[in-house]
């Protein structure tokens, strides 16, 4: 790897604080695991854990995903970071509101139409039988879990 694109130690201690942690919220909700249990001198009792309310959306990394997701145009990227937005937990599938899409996003009929042909033709999206239903690739980016 060439000494340009080495990444440099850094020293964490001066980071001092994320000021967009500052005063973050972040809802959580209380989850009961019915099949594990702890041991306390009361008895047994189920396993309680907190979870944020709101599921992520994970993007899978790697060199090949960052060049394939590099070479979108901004549209393209803008229609991407839109359809993470609204993919439904542990789907592999979305339905693409284009009414709703062009109208928070200010683009053209026209201009949606190409940006749903580009990530076609990056193998992030594709046709189902069902109009404006698409598959999305769960290499790149999923909603929940994949294992499910």
């Amino acid at each position: 790897m060439s000494q340009r694109y080495k990444k440099p130690v850094i020293d964490e201690s001066r980071l001092v604080n994320n000021p967009f942690a500052l005063g973050l919220v972040i809802p959580v909700v209380k989850r009961t695991e019915k099949t594990k249990y702890t041991k306390l001198e009361e008895g047994m009792f189920n396993v309680d854990y907190y979870m944020e309310r709101e599921s992520p959306v994970r993007v899978y990394v790697s060199s090949v995903r960052r060049k394939l997701m590099n070479g979108l145009s901004a549209n393209g990227h803008k229609l991407l970071h839109w359809c993470m937005q609204v993919i439904d937990v542990n789907k592999d599938w979305f339905w693409l509101n284009k009414g709703r899409y062009m109208e928070e996003t200010g683009i053209s009929y026209n201009t949606y139409k190409k940006c749903v042909e580009e990530l076609q033709d990056s193998g992030l999206l594709s046709k189902t039988s069902i109009n404006d239903v698409f598959w999305f690739n769960p290499e790149f980016f999923f909603r929940g879990s994949r294992k499910d």
